[in-house]
């Protein structure tokens, strides 16, 4: 049996090509404009990670780890943390909240981690968290965020992740200089993306991770983002105003890690010596996702 082929014409074969190189350059742009579109991954460097594994180690110690500083207010002896062994991957940091037996008040721990100078605009910072089951979550506090100040200043303005009622998520900023209302206080920016509000649930380790890109001079063009086990749960570019004109020079130069009750409750559990602490394990900090 003779087999034919389609006869092929000059008119035919530059249809084709043309058909050809049409198809290569749409999925080129496409392509191209996806990239555009997608966050950009770049190597990420990790500037800090601590899983807590070295049990004889005082991680609020100010001579112990290079890098840290804890401010002078905040050097009590009996603030009360300790390397507690968990079920989810080894040891775990605990901070205790309430105060130690014999007093009436604790402060709270707090660990300043200076990051590299190299680091000025965006971080990323990402750590586990647990909640005792029978904790107070309606004592409302604050949980490990990010700090910046001037070149050789203290900590001006901070970045906290905070808990409130039923275990409400929020980020709590304070120092900030070009946002509209500009407050000693802090101002909360809810953790309610897609118009749902993201909690904490009691006895169950949850994946924190924040993102903080710093905003021009004089512009809210900065971002502060969330994430809750993976899902993002806050992006806001309005709030984001940490520096104005007069201090241009702002940076991210801390992680701050620390924790304490903002608030008091009502509640009878609160008043129980010892009985609200959080567990924190595997910090990391870097520079890009």
């Amino acid at each position: 049996m003779a087999l034919s082929w389609p006869a092929i014409t000059p008119a035919s074969f530059f249809n084709n090509h043309v058909m050809v190189n049409m198809n290569k350059c749409l999925a080129l742009f496409i392509a191209a404009t996806l990239h555009g579109l997608l966050p950009k991954a770049g190597l990420s460097e990790n500037l800090y990670t601590e899983g807590f594994e070295d049990a004889s180690t005082d991680y609020l110690d100010r001579d112990s780890i290079l890098g840290t500083r804890i401010p002078d207010n905040n050097t009590t002896p009996y603030r009360t943390t300790e390397i507690v062994n968990t079920e989810r991957s080894g040891n775990a940091l605990k901070f205790l909240l309430s105060p130690p037996e014999g007093h009436k008040t604790t402060l709270a721990p707090q660990r300043l981690i200076q990051l590299p100078s190299t680091v000025a605009n965006e971080i990323h910072l990402t750590y586990w968290i647990k909640f005792p089951t029978d904790f107070d979550f309606n004592s409302h506090g604050s949980l490990p965020g990010i700090s910046g100040s001037l070149p050789n200043k203290d900590a001006t303005f901070f970045t906290n992740v905070s808990w409130s009622e039923n275990g409400k998520i929020a980020f709590m900023i304070r120092g900030y200089k070009n946002n509209k209302t500009v407050s000693s206080l802090p101002h909360f920016i809810q953790w309610d993306f897609g118009g749902f509000q993201k909690r904490f649930t009691p006895g169950k380790w949850h994946e924190i991770r924040i993102r903080q890109v710093l905003n021009t001079p004089g512009h809210r063009n900065g971002v502060i983002q969330g994430w809750l086990d993976g899902v993002l749960a806050c992006s806001d570019t309005l709030n984001s105003g940490v520096r104005d004109t007069a201090n241009e020079k702002l940076q991210i130069r801390y992680i701050d890690l620390s924790s304490e009750t903002t608030s008091t409750s009502n509640s009878s559990n609160s008043n129980n010596v010892n009985s609200e602490y959080i567990l924190f394990d595997d910090i990391t900090v870097s520079d890009s996702i």
